[in-house]
Protein backbone atom coordinates (compact mmCIF):
# COMPACT_ATOMS: atom_id res chain seq x y z
CA UNK A 1 0.00 0.00 0.00
CA UNK A 2 1.75 3.52 -0.63
CA UNK A 3 3.22 5.11 2.52
CA UNK A 4 2.02 8.61 2.28
CA UNK A 5 -0.60 10.57 0.51
CA UNK A 6 2.18 12.39 -1.73
CA UNK A 7 3.20 8.27 -2.39
CA UNK A 8 -0.72 7.67 -3.14
CA UNK A 9 -0.88 10.78 -5.29
CA UNK A 10 1.98 9.19 -7.50
CA UNK A 11 0.58 6.23 -8.29
CA UNK A 12 -3.00 7.79 -8.94
CA UNK A 13 -0.66 10.18 -11.62
CA UNK A 14 0.65 6.67 -13.11
CA UNK A 15 -2.54 4.52 -13.48
CA UNK A 16 -4.72 7.99 -14.46
CA UNK A 17 -5.57 6.93 -18.40
CA UNK A 18 -5.20 3.50 -20.38
CA UNK A 19 -2.11 2.29 -21.41
CA UNK A 20 -1.15 1.38 -24.94
CA UNK A 21 -0.13 -2.18 -24.74
CA UNK A 22 4.21 -1.90 -26.35
CA UNK A 23 2.35 1.58 -27.98
CA UNK A 24 -0.01 1.74 -30.76
CA UNK A 25 1.01 -0.27 -33.24
CA UNK A 26 -1.93 -2.20 -35.11
CA UNK A 27 -1.32 -1.72 -38.87
CA UNK A 28 0.69 1.32 -38.40
CA UNK A 29 4.44 0.38 -36.63
CA UNK A 30 6.28 -2.67 -34.90
CA UNK A 31 5.66 -3.04 -31.55
CA UNK A 32 8.10 -1.74 -29.29
CA UNK A 33 9.41 0.62 -31.66
CA UNK A 34 9.88 4.90 -31.85
CA UNK A 35 6.94 4.89 -34.23
CA UNK A 36 4.40 2.96 -32.39
CA UNK A 37 5.20 4.56 -28.73
CA UNK A 38 4.88 8.57 -31.25
CA UNK A 39 1.46 7.24 -32.20
CA UNK A 40 0.58 6.13 -28.31
CA UNK A 41 1.99 9.98 -26.98
CA UNK A 42 -0.22 12.17 -30.27
CA UNK A 43 -3.59 9.64 -28.51
CA UNK A 44 -2.77 10.92 -25.46
CA UNK A 45 -2.67 7.37 -23.80
CA UNK A 46 0.11 5.95 -21.33
CA UNK A 47 2.55 3.27 -22.62
CA UNK A 48 3.93 0.21 -22.13
CA UNK A 49 6.85 -1.35 -23.11
CA UNK A 50 9.25 -4.14 -22.48
CA UNK A 51 12.78 -4.00 -21.61
CA UNK A 52 15.84 -6.53 -21.97
CA UNK A 53 19.39 -6.45 -21.25
CA UNK A 54 22.30 -6.78 -23.72
CA UNK A 55 25.07 -9.19 -22.78
CA UNK A 56 26.78 -5.92 -21.95
CA UNK A 57 24.13 -4.32 -20.03
CA UNK A 58 22.52 -2.07 -21.59
CA UNK A 59 18.79 -2.10 -21.23
CA UNK A 60 17.21 -2.00 -24.99
CA UNK A 61 13.11 -2.27 -25.92
CA UNK A 62 12.02 -5.05 -27.07
CA UNK A 63 9.69 -7.40 -25.67
CA UNK A 64 11.08 -11.21 -27.12
CA UNK A 65 13.64 -13.91 -26.07
CA UNK A 66 14.90 -13.97 -29.60
CA UNK A 67 15.08 -11.60 -32.45
CA UNK A 68 13.86 -13.33 -34.97
CA UNK A 69 9.88 -12.33 -35.13
CA UNK A 70 10.36 -8.75 -35.20
CA UNK A 71 13.96 -8.31 -36.49
CA UNK A 72 15.75 -9.38 -39.79
CA UNK A 73 17.96 -11.11 -37.25
CA UNK A 74 18.50 -14.12 -35.30
CA UNK A 75 19.58 -14.82 -31.79
CA UNK A 76 19.02 -14.46 -28.35
CA UNK A 77 19.21 -10.67 -27.30
CA UNK A 78 21.04 -11.07 -24.22
CA UNK A 79 23.47 -12.83 -26.17
CA UNK A 80 24.35 -9.48 -28.58
CA UNK A 81 26.04 -6.48 -27.39
CA UNK A 82 24.73 -3.12 -27.51
CA UNK A 83 26.54 -2.12 -30.56
CA UNK A 84 25.32 -5.25 -32.61
CA UNK A 85 21.77 -4.38 -31.09
CA UNK A 86 21.51 -0.82 -32.11
CA UNK A 87 22.00 -2.18 -35.70
CA UNK A 88 19.81 -4.81 -35.62
CA UNK A 89 16.67 -3.56 -37.82
CA UNK A 90 13.14 -4.13 -36.73
CA UNK A 91 10.87 -5.60 -39.77
CA UNK A 92 8.71 -4.44 -41.17
CA UNK A 93 10.16 -0.98 -41.44
CA UNK A 94 13.54 0.68 -41.00
CA UNK A 95 13.98 1.60 -37.70
CA UNK A 96 16.35 -0.58 -35.35
CA UNK A 97 16.06 -1.71 -31.70
CA UNK A 98 15.81 1.38 -29.47
CA UNK A 99 17.49 2.05 -26.28
CA UNK A 100 15.47 2.67 -23.04
CA UNK A 101 17.53 5.62 -22.82
CA UNK A 102 16.08 7.02 -26.56
CA UNK A 103 11.95 6.29 -25.45
CA UNK A 104 12.53 7.49 -22.36
CA UNK A 105 14.25 11.20 -24.17
CA UNK A 106 10.78 10.59 -26.41
CA UNK A 107 8.12 10.65 -24.37
CA UNK A 108 9.87 13.18 -21.50
CA UNK A 109 7.12 12.53 -18.79
CA UNK A 110 4.33 13.40 -21.43
CA UNK A 111 2.25 9.97 -20.12
CA UNK A 112 2.36 7.74 -17.92
CA UNK A 113 4.87 4.74 -18.42
CA UNK A 114 5.31 1.53 -17.63
CA UNK A 115 7.97 -0.45 -18.21
CA UNK A 116 8.21 -4.13 -18.22
CA UNK A 117 11.65 -5.78 -17.05
CA UNK A 118 11.63 -9.34 -19.12
CA UNK A 119 13.95 -11.44 -16.60
CA UNK A 120 13.78 -15.28 -16.06
CA UNK A 121 17.27 -15.80 -14.80
CA UNK A 122 18.90 -15.98 -11.70
CA UNK A 123 18.20 -13.84 -8.93
CA UNK A 124 22.02 -11.92 -10.02
CA UNK A 125 20.43 -11.51 -13.55
CA UNK A 126 17.03 -10.03 -12.04
CA UNK A 127 19.34 -7.32 -10.08
CA UNK A 128 21.07 -6.54 -12.98
CA UNK A 129 18.67 -5.56 -15.17
CA UNK A 130 17.05 -3.89 -12.22
CA UNK A 131 19.82 -1.75 -11.87
CA UNK A 132 20.48 -1.05 -15.59
CA UNK A 133 16.79 0.36 -15.98
CA UNK A 134 17.21 2.52 -13.12
CA UNK A 135 20.50 4.18 -14.45
CA UNK A 136 18.64 4.51 -17.52
CA UNK A 137 16.24 6.50 -15.44
CA UNK A 138 17.72 8.59 -13.50
CA UNK A 139 17.00 11.96 -14.32
CA UNK A 140 13.45 11.39 -16.09
CA UNK A 141 10.50 13.43 -14.86
CA UNK A 142 7.15 11.79 -15.12
CA UNK A 143 4.44 9.47 -14.04
CA UNK A 144 6.84 5.84 -13.84
CA UNK A 145 6.41 2.24 -12.69
CA UNK A 146 8.89 -0.45 -13.28
CA UNK A 147 6.70 -4.18 -13.00
CA UNK A 148 7.97 -7.59 -14.08
CA UNK A 149 6.65 -11.45 -13.47
CA UNK A 150 10.07 -11.85 -11.60
CA UNK A 151 9.70 -10.59 -8.22
CA UNK A 152 13.29 -9.94 -7.90
CA UNK A 153 12.58 -7.21 -9.84
CA UNK A 154 10.17 -5.28 -7.64
CA UNK A 155 12.15 -6.47 -4.42
CA UNK A 156 15.14 -4.97 -5.95
CA UNK A 157 13.17 -1.43 -6.25
CA UNK A 158 12.19 -1.56 -2.54
CA UNK A 159 15.57 -2.34 -1.29
CA UNK A 160 17.63 0.09 -3.73
CA UNK A 161 15.68 2.75 -5.76
CA UNK A 162 12.39 3.26 -3.28
CA UNK A 163 11.63 6.38 -5.36
CA UNK A 164 10.81 4.16 -8.40
CA UNK A 165 6.49 2.98 -7.71
CA UNK A 166 6.98 -0.75 -8.46
CA UNK A 167 4.72 -3.21 -9.64
CA UNK A 168 4.02 -7.33 -9.93
CA UNK A 169 2.93 -8.78 -13.00
CA UNK A 170 0.28 -11.51 -12.76
CA UNK A 171 -0.86 -14.28 -15.19
CA UNK A 172 -3.99 -16.60 -15.00
CA UNK A 173 -1.85 -19.30 -14.04
CA UNK A 174 -0.42 -20.04 -10.80
CA UNK A 175 -2.28 -16.88 -9.37
CA UNK A 176 -1.96 -18.05 -5.88
CA UNK A 177 1.59 -19.18 -6.30
CA UNK A 178 2.83 -15.92 -7.81
CA UNK A 179 1.13 -13.46 -5.61
CA UNK A 180 2.50 -15.08 -2.66
CA UNK A 181 6.15 -15.43 -4.59
CA UNK A 182 5.82 -11.92 -4.57
CA UNK A 183 4.88 -10.66 -1.47
CA UNK A 184 8.05 -9.77 -0.18
CA UNK A 185 8.67 -7.97 -2.96
CA UNK A 186 6.05 -5.17 -1.83
CA UNK A 187 4.59 -4.03 -4.63
CA UNK A 188 2.85 -1.07 -4.90
CA UNK A 189 0.33 -1.95 -8.50
CA UNK A 190 -0.12 -5.22 -9.63
CA UNK A 191 -0.59 -6.26 -13.28
CA UNK A 192 -2.98 -9.38 -13.95
CA UNK A 193 -3.87 -11.06 -17.22
CA UNK A 194 -7.39 -9.82 -17.93
CA UNK A 195 -7.98 -13.65 -18.53
CA UNK A 196 -7.41 -14.09 -14.84
CA UNK A 197 -10.31 -11.92 -13.55
CA UNK A 198 -12.10 -11.68 -11.29
CA UNK A 199 -10.54 -12.97 -8.38
CA UNK A 200 -10.73 -13.12 -4.83
CA UNK A 201 -7.18 -12.29 -4.72
CA UNK A 202 -6.87 -9.60 -6.20
CA UNK A 203 -10.20 -8.01 -5.01
CA UNK A 204 -8.68 -8.42 -1.69
CA UNK A 205 -5.53 -6.19 -2.81
CA UNK A 206 -7.35 -3.35 -3.79
CA UNK A 207 -9.33 -3.28 -0.88
CA UNK A 208 -5.95 -2.76 0.79
CA UNK A 209 -5.07 0.09 -1.88
CA UNK A 210 -2.92 -1.74 -3.98
CA UNK A 211 -4.32 -1.01 -7.32
CA UNK A 212 -4.44 -3.35 -10.53
CA UNK A 213 -4.28 -3.04 -14.18
CA UNK A 214 -5.70 -5.30 -16.52
CA UNK A 215 -3.68 -6.84 -19.04
CA UNK A 216 -3.99 -6.97 -22.44
CA UNK A 217 -7.67 -5.81 -23.20
CA UNK A 218 -8.30 -6.75 -27.15
CA UNK A 219 -12.03 -6.89 -27.16
CA UNK A 220 -14.85 -5.37 -25.35
CA UNK A 221 -15.57 -8.27 -23.13
CA UNK A 222 -12.13 -7.73 -21.86
CA UNK A 223 -12.92 -4.09 -21.37
CA UNK A 224 -16.25 -4.50 -19.82
CA UNK A 225 -14.27 -6.66 -17.24
CA UNK A 226 -11.89 -4.15 -16.30
CA UNK A 227 -14.14 -1.93 -15.88
CA UNK A 228 -15.59 -3.52 -12.29
CA UNK A 229 -12.33 -5.81 -11.54
CA UNK A 230 -9.14 -3.18 -12.00
CA UNK A 231 -8.56 0.51 -12.27
CA UNK A 232 -6.89 0.41 -15.51
CA UNK A 233 -6.01 -1.38 -18.46
CA UNK A 234 -3.09 -2.02 -21.03
CA UNK A 235 -4.79 -2.55 -24.30
CA UNK A 236 -4.33 -2.89 -28.14
CA UNK A 237 -7.10 -1.97 -30.24
CA UNK A 238 -10.31 -4.59 -31.25
CA UNK A 239 -9.93 -5.07 -35.08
Amino acid sequence: MPSSPSRAAELQALIARPFAHRGLFAGKAVENSRAAFTAAIAEGYGVELDVRISRDGAPFVFHDEQLGRLTRASGYVCDLDAASLAQTRLDPGDETLPRLVEILSLIRGRVPLLIEVKSRGPEAAAAAASRAVEEALTGYHGPVGVMSFNPTVPRWFAAHAPVRLRGLVLGRRHLWLKALAGIAARPEFLACDVGALPSHLLAAARRRGIPVIAWTCRTREDRRIAETQAEQIIFEPEN
